[in-house]
């Protein structure tokens, strides 16, 4: 069965003549856009697109497709909201914050799953660094955010995921840390630990080279190598294992818990409860 967000990201393929621009307004890969539309067209026996050098184009049976997928799509969603009014429903926001690595994992799965499971809940995502989520958070801009405990929230926390940072390298990377140096965000509270630790080992400063305020960028960079990798483990779940190396750092490592961050004395909901659950499995 061909689900609501593969039609979706078709029609956005189609509309913006590109998977990678429709990859980032549904916060999903290209490579999940690209398998999206060869289900449909193996699931209907269609060419929707014809790929070459420099050539993106739909074919007039695809065209047709799409035309149809439209209608679909708009009647499912009026459909929805006429029963949610007809039951005397409104369709609601719920509205969180995350940083960029974290969107990469779970939105995909999460926004399909809980647009069909929930369809008078319209999900929404804001994607920042930590900071600007804790900002956020603080100014009553978003009360809810999906954040490591690397910056202080002030809110109630529901514990997520428990994990450690981990240096990476390249596959083929034979250089000392010293050597090669270490790519970091800025400086929350594990690159500060970082810094103190190596600092008191070693006798002098970390070999910190870069500060990238994304963990996947500066994954890449390292993949690249560019450069050793300081990221929260979750993010080897978005790596391919034959591209990098985790490296022994001989300090301590540096634990952190991915926290549900919510306003105080409001209670979880169960819509919220089964998010966060949700999230949990895909973590």
């Amino acid at each position: 069965m061909i689900s609501l967000s593969a039609l979706k990201y078709l029609i956005d393929t189609a509309k913006l003549q590109s998977l990678s621009k429709a990859s980032k307004i549904n916060y999903v890969s290209s490579s999940a856009i690209s398998q999206a539309i060869k289900a449909i067209e193996s699931h209907y026996e269609i060419q929707i697109f014809v790929h070459g050098k420099n050539k993106f184009e739909m074919t007039e049976h695809g065209e047709q497709f799409v035309e149809r997928a439209k209608i679909f799509l708009e009647s499912y969603q009026k459909f929805n909201k006429d029963i949610s009014l007809m039951l005397g429903n409104s369709i609601q926001d719920f509205h969180f914050s995350t940083q960029q690595s974290i969107a990469n994992i779970i939105l995909s799965k999460t926004i399909s799953t809980f647009s069909e499971n929930y369809p008078s809940k319209k999900l929404r995502v804001s994607v920042g660094t930590t900071s600007r989520c804790q900002e956020w958070l603080e100014r009553g801009q978003i009360k809810y955010s999906l954040s490591l405990d690397n910056v202080k929230f002030n809110a109630h926390k529901t514990l997520v995921k428990e994990g450690k940072f981990v240096l990476i390298s390249s596959k083929n990377e034979t250089r000392a840390i010293e050597e090669v140096g270490i790519i970091t965000t800025e400086d929350t509270d594990e690159v500060i630990e970082l810094r103190r630790s190596y600092f008191q080992k070693f006798g002098k400063p970390a070999p910190i080279i870069n500060q990238v305020s994304s963990w996947g960028v500066i994954s890449k960079m390292a993949i690249a190598g560019l450069g050793m990798a300081y990221i929260p483990d979750y993010i080897l779940k978005s790596l391919d294992k034959s591209d990098y190396k985790i490296k022994k750092l001989d300090i301590p490592i540096y634990k952190y818990n991915l926290n549900f961050y919510s306003p105080k004395n409001r209670p979880l909901d169960e819509y919220q409860k089964k998010l966060i659950a949700h999230i949990k499995k895909i973590l």
